[in-house]
Formats: structure tokens, C-alpha cells, sequence
């Protein structure tokens, strides 16, 4: 258990923002948290964020905390963010949009300082009813997480001499026998997709489209989402339609846990560790795939704004259910209360709600005003992971993650405290004056 205390520098110039994150970290027996600060992408690391323009601008551009992006019907991308456990596992990305009348443009790389995860998604609209899409993502080390300080392939949690370099012929690696980075046969994945939708039916309140995607994964995984329709009434939108996956593929692959899920080791029953992650998961995805999905939102992006994704599918003898809920609000319903979201993901379950399952996260976070200069944040993050693959997830199977700041703008208070110092000096000017006159 860490706990850590910091300050971040917030300044602003005209539609340029940026953040520095100076922030530290102890255990309780008062162990400095050194990994934070050990290596020169640390530096990088700590931008909290640096941003030109807002997301609906016809330019934007973010680096550092990367949150919440989908690309087309969520295929490939599906909510991904740079970063799962706050602070300390948080990158600096970069994000790039590119809003115009008939065209758009998103771009995303995972890590400026150390990029290996990266996607672009284009949007054309040939007409006030027509409109394609297609998108490109790569991960281009999916084991680059994996801790080995040094450099021997063996990583730190099974290397039994992590900071000294070892070959194969080493009589401690053939006693031991870790798992070796180098015995990877497929570090590279490259997924690609195309969307196309069509609206049929558009008036002032009421609109239906009809839509489809096929994404394919270099290893020839393949999905389909199509067809799908979709029904908006103003600001609400029901969407159904099917789905079909070939093996070797599942959707969302890129998803919010997938910086923790794209490589990483995993013990065993007997101690040893094994070293897997998503390109593992992907080869066990056996069978053909079918199944429906559905869709409900509800967009006031100024106030509300609701999104609700099921998908119910069947691989062979399997039934999988997944279910996503993502809320965002930005009404001040109260004088201090400007912000806060919540979101929950939960997948391969039966019943919904009742058991919690591999994978499952959910969380929230809120932002108060208690004075128009000082804003505090909360975020908490809660995720299960089935370590020992039992079925069930037990207490030590829980990672919970909190994560609060409290920004104060400082040139208001700056200028109270210089006024308050030129009223001290009238006061004691005034209280010489009156004593020389007496």
C-alpha cells in the first residue's frame, strides 16, 4: 500500500492549457516510491495533461491523460484509456481531432515518451446521408509492459537476479527456468475496419439509419457488426442489430483495461510464471461467434449525456452477456458540484449484476467547486481479475484505486494576499500617523 501527496501547476494561455503532476509516493514502513522518478520518460510521464482547443473544435490536440475513446461501433477501440491505475501507472499520449463539414479525423498513440500503442480513424460524408469510416490500430510490442531492468528477456517478477544480465547458459536461469520475452512468437498486432452508414428516413425530430462495420485482425480474426439499426427521437437514440465473429477475434479489443491485459505474467498453482496477455487470448478464442446487440443514449452534451452497450453472443456452447453503462454530467445541479461520471463494464456472465467476473470494472468521479478558485477531484476505479482462474473472485482478486487532487487557482488568492499586505501597511502608516499627531 502507497500513499502519495502532490501538486499540480495548471496555466492557461488563450485555447492553450497545461498541467504538471509533481506528486510522490511512500509505503507505510516510509519507502520512497522511486519508479516514478527513476527514468527520463518519467518526466514526460508526469504531464498531466497539456491540451490546445476543446474536443469540438475544428482542431484539437491533448497529451497526457488519454480517456474514453471509440472508434466506429467499438470493434477495435472501445473506450480505451492510457491509463488504469492512477498514478501510477498513467502515460502521457497524445490524441489529435480533426472536425470539418464532410470530414474527420481521429489519431491516438498510447505513449509520446514510449509509443506502441496507435490507431487513426477517418470519417467521410460524401453527402448529407451517406457516410464511411475506416480505421487502423497497432500495437507494435504487446509484452512492453512487462518490467526487465535488465534487458536479459527474463522478466523482474520471474528473473531470479532482476538487476544483474543473464544468458540462457547461466546455471541460476537453468535451475529456475523463467520464462523468457525472447520465446514470444508474435509481439505485433495490426487490426484494420470499415464502416459505412446510411440514413434513410430524416426529418426535424426523428431520423433511422442503417449501418454496418467489419474489422479483421492481422492474425485473420475477423468480426462483423452489421446490420444495425438505429432509431433517434431529438436527443435519444435505440439501436439493435447482429454480430458475427470468426476465431481468433473478439470485440473491443482495444479497451479500457487493455494497457493492463496486453501482456503481463501470470503465476501458476506450483509458483512458476507463465508470460500471456491479449495475443493469448486471442488464439483461445475458438468457434464461430453470433449474437445481437443494443444500444441507448441519450446525448445533451452541455448537461447529460447516457450511454447504455449489451451484446449478447454465443461461441459455440458459450453464452457470453456484456454490458457496458457510461453517464457524464455536467449539470450544476448544485453551486458546487460541476462534474461527474460513472461507468461500468461487465462481461462474460450469465446474470448481469449478481456475480462478479474476470475483467469486470467499474467506476466514478466527481469534481466540487467549494470556491470559484479551487476545484477538488475524486476518481475511484474498482477491477476484478480471476488470477488463479477459478471462476469466482475472491478478496485478494480486488484492486481498488483512489485518486483525488485539489487545484487552487493561485492568481486570485495571489492578489487577495498582496491587497491584504497593502491594507496591513495602511493600517500601521495610519496608526504611526495618529500616534506622531497625538
Amino acid at each position: 500500500t502507497y500513499y502519495y501527496a502532490g501538486g499540480i501547476y495548471q496555466a492557461r494561455l488563450l485555447e492553450l492549457e497545461f498541467a504538471y503532476d509533481f506528486w510522490f509516493a511512500f509505503s507505510e514502513k516510509g519507502k520512497f516510491y522511486s519508479e516514478a522518478w527513476d527514468e527520463w520518460s518519467d518526466l514526460i510521464d508526469h504531464i498531466h495533461y497539456i491540451q490546445l482547443f476543446q474536443p469540438n473544435d475544428p482542431l484539437y490536440l491533448r497529451a497526457g491523460l488519454l480517456q474514453d475513446i471509440t472508434f466506429g461501433k467499438g470493434l477495435l477501440v472501445a473506450h480505451y484509456d492510457n491509463a488504469v491505475l492512477l498514478p501510477f501507472e498513467k502515460k502521457s499520449g497524445l490524441q489529435i481531432c480533426i472536425r470539418r463539414p464532410k470530414f474527420r479525423a481521429d489519431a491516438f498513440i498510447n505513449d509520446i515518451g514510449y509509443p506502441r500503442v496507435m490507431g487513426l480513424h477517418t470519417r467521410v460524408y460524401p453527402d448529407d446521408r451517406l457516410r464511411v469510416s475506416a480505421t487502423i490500430v497497432a500495437d507494435v510490442d504487446m509484452y512492453s509492459s512487462i518490467r526487465d531492468r535488465d534487458g536479459d528477456s527474463y522478466p523482474d517478477l520471474a528473473d531470479p537476479e532482476p538487476d544483474v544480465y543473464n544468458s540462457p547458459s547461466d546455471s541460476v536461469i537453468i535451475a529456475e527456468k523463467p520464462p523468457s520475452l525472447e520465446d514470444i512468437d508474435r509481439k505485433v498486432i495490426v487490426g484494420s475496419s470499415i464502416n459505412a452508414g446510411w440514413t434513410i428516413i430524416k426529418s426535424k425530430n426523428f431520423r433511422t439509419d442503417i449501418s454496418g462495420e467489419m474489422a479483421m485482425l492481422s492474425n485473420l480474426g475477423t468480426g462483423v457488426s452489421a446490420p444495425e439499426l438505429i432509431l433517434r427521437f431529438g436527443r435519444v437514440s435505440i439501436g439493435a442489430g447482429m454480430d458475427f465473429q470468426t476465431p481468433g477475434f473478439f470485440d473491443g479489443f482495444i479497451d479500457g483495461n487493455y494497457e493492463r491485459d496486453r501482456g503481463y505474467l501470470q503465476e501458476e498453482s506450483d509458483g512458476s510464471y507463465i508470460i500471456t496477455g491479449r495475443a493469448q487470448q486471442l488464439d483461445e478464442t475458438e468457434g464461430w461467434l453470433y449474437g445481437w446487440n443494443n444500444s441507448f443514449s441519450i446525448d445533451y452534451p452541455d448537461y447529460v449525456v447516457l450511454r447504455t452497450t449489451f451484446r449478447d453472443l454465443y461461441r459455440e456452447d458459450t453464452r457470453n452477456k456484456r454490458l457496458g453503462i457510461y453517464l457524464k454530467n455536467k449539470y450544476p445541479w448544485t453551486p458546487y458540484v460541476y462534474s461527474s461520471d460513472f461507468f461500468i463494464e461487465q462481461k462474460n456472465v450469465e446474470h448481469l449484476f449478481q456475480k462478479k467476473t474476470d475483467g469486470q470494472q467499474w467506476g466514478f468521479s466527481i469534481q466540487v467547486r467549494p470556491h470559484h478558485t479551487i476545484r477538488v477531484n475524486a476518481r475511484y476505479r474498482e477491477r476484478y481479475d480471476d488470477d488463479n482462474l477459478d471462476g469466482e473472485i475472491s478478496s485478494g482478486e480486488i484492486e481498488r484505486n483512489f485518486n483525488g487532487n485539489v487545484i487552487v487557482y493561485g492568481e486570485y488568492w495571489l492578489k487577495k494576499y498582496i491587497e491584504w499586505r497593502r491594507e496591513k501597511r495602511a493600517e500601521r502608516r495610519a496608526e504611526k500617523t495618529s500616534q506622531l499627531t497625538q
